[in-house]
């Protein structure tokens, strides 16, 4: 399906999450990964976008952009002249794409504003809070402001569940700095609109936001952990990647910290030593952090420096766990 998509068209392939691609990364517009650019001859940006998101949806997405090819210079000059719902919405993922999360948002809310039923069926209303969700991370938006996007879309008519489930999830990821009783509330409300939905097809994220309802609504950690587990694939007590998943959400989240710890443990013996392994070490270095062994958390960050020398997350995290003056 993406051959047949692609066989009048050049692909290219640039790996631009290397360090040594970070300012090909910068000069691209490149902030999230994989990122898809579309150019014409004269190597003019047509559209933009992130995610591969399977071969139906990104096929779906290169001919919707290909049935109007025009540069993202014409389609704001068009747009300003004429705004559609249509531009509006591919100028926003363009704008995202590149990193311009403020931009981004009143472009979406621009879509929403001029056709709400067209726009809608472009995803405009999750396009709104991803905006405001990426844009916390650079300060473009407050994480006040991201926790505002979110009640807003929870409060629209017909929001889509998928769009509930995301919204949830990745406030989740901001709980430090929007406050547990803010994602507290919403979760409350996602609950109502969850209800009743019994799509096989969201049962992942269902699970997940059981998890997160069972943590901060229901103060029920046991439970929480229960139907995490129930989450994980068949053998993941086996596979380190996945031991090394399950111990940094429950460290992420402050529980099951002596499991947590174990399952760490073993994650390490069962990878090959080597940058994979490091990885684990730095898990299993919060842990003990967490639970008060700060030697133990230096003796490992110093085994996986040993492993992995030129990381320089893992040199940050030894300068940490020491409690030296930051470089």
């Amino acid at each position: 399906m993406v051959i047949d998509a692609l066989k009048n068209h050049v692909f290219l392939f640039l790996d631009v999450a290397e360090p040594y691609a970070e300012q090909l990364a910068e000069d691209s517009g490149v902030s999230g990964f994989p990122t898809f650019h579309v150019m014409n001859a004269a190597g003019e940006l047509i559209s933009s976008w992130w995610g591969y998101g399977g071969a139906e949806r990104w096929t779906s997405t290169l001919a919707d952009v290909l049935a109007d090819p025009v540069t993202v210079a014409e389609r704001t000059d068009r747009y300003q002249a004429g705004p559609t719902c249509v531009d509006a919405v591919a100028l926003g993922r363009t704008a995202m794409t590149g990193g311009r999360s403020r931009e981004a948002a009143d472009y979406f809310r621009q879509a929403l504003a001029l056709d709400p039923e067209a726009s809608k069926e472009a995803d405009a209303p999750i396009y709104v809070f991803r905006a405001t969700y990426y844009g916390v991370g650079d300060e473009q938006f407050t994480p006040d402001e991201a926790a505002s996007a979110a009640e807003e879309l929870l409060g629209a008519e017909d929001v889509k569940p998928k769009d509930v489930f995301e919204v949830t999830g990745r406030l989740m990821r901001l709980v430090d700095r929007v406050g547990e009783d803010v994602v507290r509330d919403v979760l409350r409300k996602a609950h109502v609109i969850l209800a009743n939905v019994e799509d096989p097809d969201l049962k992942d994220d269902r699970q997940e936001f059981l998890v997160n309802y069972a943590l901060l609504v229901e103060e029920d950690s046991d439970r929480a952990i229960k139907i995490k587990k129930e989450t994980m694939p068949d053998g993941w007590e086996s596979d380190p990647h996945r031991l090394n998943q399950f111990a940094w959400w429950c460290f992420e989240r402050k529980i099951n910290l002596e499991e947590a710890e174990t399952l760490a443990r073993r994650g390490v013996d069962a990878m090959d030593p080597g940058p994979d392994q490091a990885n684990i070490m730095d898990t299993l270095a919060e842990i003990l952090n967490a639970r008060g062994d700060t030697d133990g958390a230096i003796g490992w960050i110093e085994k996986a420096l040993a492993l992995d020398p030129e990381n320089k997350y893992l040199a940050r995290q030894l300068t940490r766990f020491r409690g030296e003056p930051a470089a």
